[in-house]
């Protein structure tokens, strides 16, 4: 990928070729053009509905069998043993055996299938915005390259324990369960998002509470008395890519080192203040007071109320995509073909600074 007159030019290369595009801020906005710095990779982990395994703290990696082949966006975890993968086409893949196996919930046939009959339903008892959604659908399935499939991706799940839980993704998609997702039920219309921005991530605070994030600003939290997610005042207007619960509160972040926290359950936001126009791709609870950020650049920022940061480390040659905390204590980074480590030992006494604990190492 390189950047020429205010644009930018991809190479897309599959197994029949490759073509060069042009990609140009006149034509996308320069909010659509920086989240193509996300895609700065030579190889997409989850192409083709790739899931590897690891069982020995990312030594060794095996390949699990996966029933479909579209490209896989996420790997959650929502309790014991049980797995989700989620990905384009509508692809929900389900495990509960810690990825070894994995069964499909949902495709973009079925899940096609799953929005009319609900909203046809809807329409029916004479519900006009369940009309306007069946519009909706209609025209983004003729879109798609296969007959009766719904192609948008599903981009982040959450289900709590006693199995209530929800499916995020582009457009606007949003699926709620409360049998652990054995069945799902569209809430297209209870996320007041009626312009159908792409909501990115999901996260349950510590007092059970969902909330929702998404482009240009969106932050949602969940009224389970109302039964809808009930609109937040947000701190920013550009795109957040992810939410991360702890003891220092609800974190928002993403595009251009954009970061902020709640220590209210999102009614109010403090600006976290990276040092970086680098994208945020994750954050990570560590010990009580603890939350560390992962920018795609490489820097991994580590820190306790109120989340005060310094400059930590220079940027890694190799973008950055995700961070787990493994239960070894360490931080892991999900990079372009490496995985790193950054050992963290948590520190108990307050302090009110970010810091890094070790650099990382590659494995």
């Amino acid at each position: 990928m390189a950047m020429r007159n205010n644009g930018m030019f991809l190479d897309l290369q599959d197994a029949s070729g490759k073509i060069q595009v042009f990609c140009h801020k006149d034509s996308m906005g320069a909010e659509e053009l920086s989240k193509l710095e996300l895609y700065d990779i030579g190889d997409i982990v989850g192409a083709h509905g790739t899931i590897l395994l690891s069982e020995d703290a990312g030594a060794t990696w095996k390949q699990a069998a996966v029933p479909v082949a579209a490209d896989l966006t996420t790997v959650r975890f929502t309790g014991p043993g049980v797995a989700w993968a989620l990905g384009h086409d509508g692809v929900a893949l389900r495990s509960v055996d810690r990825g070894a196996t994995w069964s499909k919930v949902l495709d973009g046939r079925t899940l096609l299938a799953l929005l009319n009959n609900h909203y046809r339903g809807l329409a029916a008892r004479g519900d006009a915005g369940a009309v306007a959604v069946l519009d909706e659908v209609k025209r983004a399935a003729a879109q798609s390259a296969t007959p009766d499939v719904l192609s948008y991706p599903f981009l982040d799940i959450s289900i709590d324990a006693g199995g209530e839980g929800f499916l995020a993704g582009a457009f606007g998609l949003l699926l709620h369960t409360r049998d652990g997702g054995k069945s799902w039920e569209p809430w297209l219309e209870r996320a007041d998002n009626d312009r159908r921005m792409h909501l990115y991530a999901l996260e349950r605070a510590p007092d059970g509470v969902f909330y929702l994030a998404g482009e240009q600003g969106l932050l949602r939290r969940y009224d389970r008395a109302a039964g809808r997610f009930a609109k937040l005042e947000s701190p920013y207007t550009g795109t957040f890519f992810g939410l991360k619960a702890g003891d220092a509160g609800l974190a928002a972040f993403g595009l251009r080192g954009s970061a902020f926290v709640s220590a209210d359950g999102g009614t109010s936001w403090k600006q976290v203040a990276l040092g970086t126009e680098a994208t945020v791709v994750d954050a990570v609870a560590c010990a009580p007071g603890e939350m560390a950020f992962v920018t795609q650049d490489g820097r991994v920022l580590l820190g306790r109320k109120p989340l005060r940061v310094e400059p930590q480390l220079g940027a890694d040659p190799d973008p950055v995509f995700d961070m787990i905390a493994p239960r070894a204590g360490g931080v892991w980074v999900d990079q372009d073909r490496k995985a790193a480590v950054v050992e963290h030992q948590p520190r108990h006494q307050p302090i009110e600074q970010c810091y890094l604990e070790r650099d990382l190492e590659h494995r």
